[in-house]
């Protein structure tokens, strides 16, 4: 089979693996504002070994001249299982022989496959494989709301610093922040400014808000990094005739791993919008 290099940046090559940082960039996954990024997974693993930090060094005061005594961390590790994740699609021999189609389509598949990596890190419900998403996690700080304001994600914040975290992100998906956009104050005005809206990278509280398509509507997650570990595999890129050969046409496979857990849920905060509930 001739193989062909694309020069297109965001063309995979075929028959390839790709680390995921390049393949797929923008995946909650590897995002360090919301989790801190663990080992590679290899191959087919089907779980893995995450380790963590579970107590931290203690800082004492030191009288001058004197010797600073020696602080062990607690080392731990989680032990989570991985989720396969995995696309084939099929396209023309002549589509696929075009470069600018052909990055357009592998540009296609790289968005399907980050979106699904997304939904099973916040969105996933059962634990059938690997653990639930964020937003379904037992024992994370949450509240309940029947009207939208800011006022619940300040609560959900406190909730999760009392438990101990540093919030890093606040997750929620564009209809979500297109309502809060349109809360209005007794005076009028937005109860978030123009300035923040329309902020390349908004802050609410002074925390950065990442919007993904993935995150259940009606929800705001507040996370903190330090408490979740993930794990994401190579990208396998694999071209192939298959049964498309009859139809002159190939197929086009992705397939990747990913694994994540936390060590303390309840510094992971939800706030549920139930407006139909008044």
């Amino acid at each position: 089979m001739t193989t062909t290099t694309r020069t297109a940046a965001t063309s995979f090559n075929p028959d390839s693996i790709v680390p995921a940082t390049e393949a797929v960039p923008d995946a909650l996954a590897l995002d360090d504002r919301i989790c801190t990024i663990g080992p590679t997974i290899e191959g087919d693993a089907p779980a893995v070994r995450l380790p963590y930090v579970a107590i931290a060094p203690a800082a004492t005061i030191t009288t001058e001249g004197r010797e600073i005594p020696e602080s062990t961390p607690g080392l731990s590790e989680l032990v989570v299982r991985t989720v396969k994740v995995g696309l084939l699609t099929e396209v023309s021999r002549e589509a696929y022989s075009y470069a600018q189609a052909s990055a357009s389509i592998t540009d296609s598949a790289r968005r399907s496959v980050t979106y699904k990596l997304d939904e099973i890190l916040v969105a996933k419900k059962t634990t059938t494989n690997g653990t639930p998403g964020l937003a379904h996690l037992h024992g994370i700080s949450e509240t309940t709301a029947t009207d939208y304001g800011l006022d619940p994600i300040l609560d959900v914040i406190a909730k999760v610093a009392d438990a101990g975290a540093s919030p890093t992100a606040i997750i929620l998906n564009f209809s979500t922040w297109a309502k809060l956009l349109q809360v209005k104050g007794t005076d009028g005005r937005g109860i978030i400014a123009p300035e923040v809206a329309n902020a390349p990278a908004p802050q609410l509280f002074g925390i950065p808000v990442i919007i993904n398509a993935a995150t259940p509507a009606d929800t705001v997650l507040v996370v903190d990094r330090g408490t979740i570990i993930t794990s994401l595999g190579d990208v396998h890129a694999d071209v192939a005739d298959g049964d498309a050969f009859r139809r002159d046409s190939l197929q086009i496979r992705l397939t990747c791993r990913i694994g994540w857990g936390t060590f303390q849920p309840a510094q992971i905060g939800k706030v549920t919008f139930n407006t139909t509930g008044k």
